[in-house]
C-alpha cells in the first residue's frame, strides 16, 4: 500500500490526458468552467502538474480544495414517501 511518501509524480502529459477526459461538468465551486479549462490544458498541463506534486511533497493541501457540494440523488423515481404518526 502507497503511504504520502510513496508516489508517482506526475507527468505534464498525465495532467494534460486527465484534463482531456474530464467530464463536461461544472460545480458552484469551480473558479472556471470545464470547457476553458479543457481548451486551455496545454497551457495549463505544467502548471497543474507541478502544483500536484508540491501538494503532495509538502503535504500542505489549501482549505479552498477541502470543500465539496454533496447532494443526494433519487435513485428509483416514482418511490412512495410514507409518514408515519404516533
Amino acid at each position: 500500500m502507497l503511504t504520502l511518501a510513496e508516489w508517482t509524480v506526475i507527468t505534464v502529459a498525465e495532467a494534460d490526458k486527465l484534463l482531456a477526459a474530464a467530464p463536461n461538468k461544472t460545480c458552484q465551486l469551480d473558479p472556471a468552467p470545464t470547457w476553458l479549462i479543457k481548451d486551455m490544458r496545454w497551457l495549463l498541463s505544467p502548471f497543474m502538474a507541478l502544483l500536484f506534486n508540491k501538494l503532495l511533497a509538502s503535504g500542505c493541501f489549501p482549505t479552498e480544495f477541502k470543500h465539496a457540494v454533496v447532494r443526494p440523488l433519487l435513485k428509483k423515481s416514482g418511490r412512495i414517501i410514507l409518514k408515519w404518526t404516533v
